[in-house]
């Protein structure tokens, strides 16, 4: 299932699991974005009785896309992979103006889930990214 929320400035979208949400989730790690994106991903994995672990991750950007890979001999029996970007901005103070999480199946073919939130320039942008990421990722479950 995937729906759109649009707000004044901030729009989300996201495609939930199906029925067969995954049991274990590989995050790949994704250097160029705060640990506390991480942490919070994390965070709302386990909230979902998700089994997580983190893995190195290589994020390469192409033509306005990110194309990450992946060490295959971390996946310790994972049933997914997840993959994230985040940017932050600055007006008044610093603010997560974008963040993308995508999950797909371990041979990284089919994406099985995904949630994106994006602000504009809305006083709706001066969020609590730590709780965004929560909901994003409670969303992704339909919760």
């Amino acid at each position: 299932m995937s729906y759109l929320l649009v707000g004044y400035a901030a729009k989300q979208e996201i495609t939930q699991f199906n029925h067969n949400a995954p049991q274990k989730v590989c995050t790949a790690k994704h250097e160029a974005v705060k640990d506390s994106f991480l942490t919070a991903l994390q965070e709302g994995f386990g909230k979902s009785n998700l089994e997580t672990e983190v893995i190195r991750g290589v994020y390469e950007k192409k033509h306005g896309m990110y194309y990450p890979q992946i060490y295959t001999n971390e996946l310790s029996g994972c049933d997914a992979i997840a993959f994230y970007v985040a940017n932050w901005s600055w007006d008044f103070t610093i603010y997560m103006s974008f963040a993308n999480i995508w999950v797909t199946d371990i041979g990284m073919t089919k994406k099985i889930a995904q949630a994106t939130y994006q602000t504009g320039g809305g006083p709706d942008k001066f969020i609590n990214a730590h709780n965004k990421v929560l909901e994003l990722v409670n969303q992704m479950y339909g919760l």
